[in-house]
């Protein structure tokens, strides 16, 4: 019995170092992207602002307020959804509100994506790429040898 606690405690320190050093490779990388972009990097520390600095940046700020808004009440319809009113009908109602939400807050973000990588002079294929697999995207823009090149001038409905 002790030997199969000292394992699951391995493995939650192990778990927990990884995702501290993913989190700080993450805020690297967002820092370079920033300054890449002419802006201060150490705006990416702070939580939401280097966020939002970022969507500033390669599209509108209004659009990460729309995003923020989508993905909180996406959140507290979920919530609602699970432990208001789970049984009753009105849950199935809640739950399809909650999809709709959750489709929006997708599509703000796949549009970010698209905008922010064809800001650094890639394609859209590196925004799909940016869409599903952000952290190791945003890192090959980080640390690879792309430049800033402006806002995309593309046009969008978002």
């Amino acid at each position: 019995m002790l030997s199969a606690v000292a394992l699951f405690s391995g493995i939650s320190i192990v778990t927990v170092i990884i995702s501290v050093a993913y989190l700080v490779v993450q805020i690297i990388a967002n820092w370079i992207l920033l300054e890449k972009a002419g802006e201060k990097g150490w705006k990416s520390i702070i939580p939401f602002y280097g966020d939002y600095t970022l969507y500033k940046v390669v599209w509108q700020p209004k659009m990460y307020w729309i995003y923020l808004v989508l993905v909180i009440v996406e959140a507290v319809i979920e919530y609602l959804a699970e432990r208001v009113f789970p049984i009753i009908a009105l849950g199935t109602v809640f739950t399809i509100v909650q999809m709709v939400f959750l489709i929006l807050s997708l599509i703000v973000q796949f549009y970010f994506c698209r905008k922010l990588a064809f800001s650094f002079g890639k394609s859209s294929g590196f925004a799909v790429g940016l869409f599903f697999l952000y952290p190791i995207f945003s890192m090959i823009l980080a640390f690879g040898s792309s430049r800033f090149i402006g806002k995309s001038n593309t046009t969008t409905y978002l």
